[in-house]
């Protein structure tokens, strides 16, 4: 089901909708499997950071990477929510929220949970036995749960009749024409996912680390290789979901196991998958490896890559996350620049170190990158050296740099120009206004230059020129009190050759609009009621443009 609520909360721009839910009945805004991950989420500890604010909750979710989840709450009712993870973008409902909402009411779940137990207390051993053994002759799933558990086949056999299942599972979909198409993917993943919590998450609950590892493989390596029309980039959120389940496996397994599953992701190019796919896992790799031991086996992996034949556009990519993972072993400032010097060219990298140098106050060297970067033709630090020139009272400098902006650049406020006279002498601001006022780079502020210079004239020859009626608009208070009758005539002129091409009331009742401006001048009002009575006269035929002006009062 789909609950229309809240996203992107880091942009505060939320957008209201009507459906609200019950607090009290929260899972119901839930997919059976989606509550079900929740639940697991919540009880492997991954909320974390849980605030109420009045009425807003919020909280974190630590899976694959960080998601922030709010809830706010109107009289028992979820009023709406949202969480920054990719499955909620359409504001459906995802296991974070329902992670959440359960560490939320986690003395309830402790008291069903602790009713449950009672229950089963009371039972003696051959009713238990008897009602496991109904169950599990009715749920598959629990049924392969007790043989790995409890049974005496081998795990090599157990994993062979899990692959069997696996391939089951996809050759129901394939069985026909070895390709899923776009009306069948969606009930694919379903059941892929329902596979992953019905059997996968709960080989994990039960403590066979390795076999959940090798089934999740198994079937990432089965379903990445399927043809499958994947329109809605399904297949970009069933590998979220194995990340979050190999992140669990990691986070269970000792040592030993968590050398053979590194080993597992250094070996995937065997599997030649495509390059989308092999650049996801490579994420996941650079993501769920997180201890000293491992960040130090992926900086020498991504080294293995940068010296080998790899395409240009990957080198930036790669040194990134190279630079990210230096930064997790608290390497200083100046040993990320040894490594990365040399690869400054990159967009990405310079970026980098520019704004490591200004976090940490070193704006001489960040200007210095800066200016490498503008060397290169890379003109976006203009604006930014003129901020850090300006900081650090490079006056030679920012000069030169605020005459190559105004020279080269479109300017669309007035701070540049306003900064450039302020450290000049009035006879160079002289000669810089006049080769300014001539260029068509200022034409966006040219009016407010002329009238801030006191240029009347000019700035009124310019009105005219553009023969704007929201220009006109803009400026009126100085137009009423400069060129008040001017500024009459040229209403009438640009006015009524306006209402020739309008069709519509919404565009009549627009344009007649400005017509309440114009009566703020001097004889305005005459003049309003006179482009009035010239449309009238012009298209006496357009009843509802005449309607509008009787309730404009013309």
């Amino acid at each position: 089901m789909s609950f229309k609520g809240y996203n992107d909360i880091n942009a505060n721009n939320l957008k209201k909708e009507s459906v609200i839910m019950n607090i009290f009945k929260w899972s119901e805004l839930f997919e059976d499997k989606i509550l079900l991950r929740g639940k697991n989420y919540y009880l492997n500890g991954h909320v974390h950071n849980i605030d109420f604010n009045k009425n807003i909750i919020s909280a974190v979710v630590y899976g694959t990477q960080k998601y922030n989840v709010k809830i706010k709450l109107k009289d028992n009712y979820i009023d709406y929510w949202s969480c920054d993870c990719p499955y909620a973008e359409d504001a459906t409902p995802c296991k974070h929220l329902a992670a959440v909402l359960f560490a939320v009411n986690n003395s309830n779940i402790d008291n069903q949970d602790n009713e449950l137990k009672k229950c089963i207390e009371k039972m003696s051993k051959k009713e238990l036995q008897i009602f496991v053994y109904e169950v599990a002759q009715r749920n598959k799933a629990i049924q392969k749960r007790l043989l790995l558990k409890y049974s005496d086949v081998n795990n090599d056999t157990l994993i062979l009749q899990i692959k069997a299942d696996i391939d089951c599972l996809i050759s129901k979909f394939t069985a026909y024409n070895d390709y899923i198409d776009y009306y069948h993917s969606n009930l694919f993943y379903n059941e892929l996912y329902d596979f992953l919590d019905n059997q996968i998450y709960q080989i994990i609950d039960d403590g066979n680390i390795m076999i959940a590892f090798e089934a999740l493989c198994y079937l990432f390596i089965q379903v990445v290789n399927c043809d499958i029309d994947d329109s809605d980039g399904k297949i970009d959120d069933f590998i979220c979901n194995c990340s979050d389940c190999w992140e669990m496996i990691l986070e269970k397994a000792d040592e030993k196991q968590q050398i053979k599953i590194y080993k597992w992701f250094l070996d995937l190019k065997k599997y030649d998958l495509l390059d989308y796919i092999q650049d996801s896992i490579f994420d996941i790799q650079m993501t769920i490896f997180n201890s000293n031991k491992f960040i130090e086996e992926n900086i020498k992996f991504i080294d293995e890559n940068l010296n080998s034949k790899i395409d240009e556009y990957r080198i930036p990519y790669l040194i990134m996350k190279r630079l990210s993972l230096m930064e997790k072993l608290n390497q200083s400032i100046d040993v990320l620049y040894e490594y990365g010097e040399k690869y400054l060219k990159y967009n990405g990298v310079l970026d980098f170190f520019i704004k490591k140098f200004i976090d940490c106050n070193d704006y001489n060297k960040a200007i210095y990158l800066m200016e490498y970067g503008k060397s290169l033709g890379k003109n976006k630090y203009n604006q930014q050296l003129i901020m850090y020139y300006k900081k650090t009272n490079k006056l030679d400098k920012l000069k030169k740099e605020l005459l190559s902006s105004i020279s080269n650049y479109h300017q669309y406020n007035m701070d540049n120009i306003n900064m450039l006279k302020n450290i000049i002498s009035n006879s160079e601001w002289s000669e810089i206004l006049e080769d300014l006022l001539t260029s068509p780079l200022i034409k966006p502020i040219k009016c407010e230059l002329l009238v801030q210079e006191n240029r009347l004239y000019e700035f009124f020859d310019e009105i005219k020129n553009n023969k704007s009626i929201c220009q006109i608009e803009k400026w009126h208070e100085v137009l009423k009190e400069h060129f008040a009758r001017e500024t009459c005539k040229l209403y009438i002129e640009i006015l009524i050759p306006q209402m020739k091409n309008l069709n519509n009331r919404k565009q009549y009742k627009d344009l007649i609009s400005h017509l309440e401006k114009l009566k703020l001048f001097p004889n305005g009002n005459q003049n309003a009621i006179y482009i009035a009575e010239e449309w009238k006269k012009l298209y006496p035929k357009r009843y509802s443009m005449i309607d509008e002006l009787n309730k404009a009062g013309f």
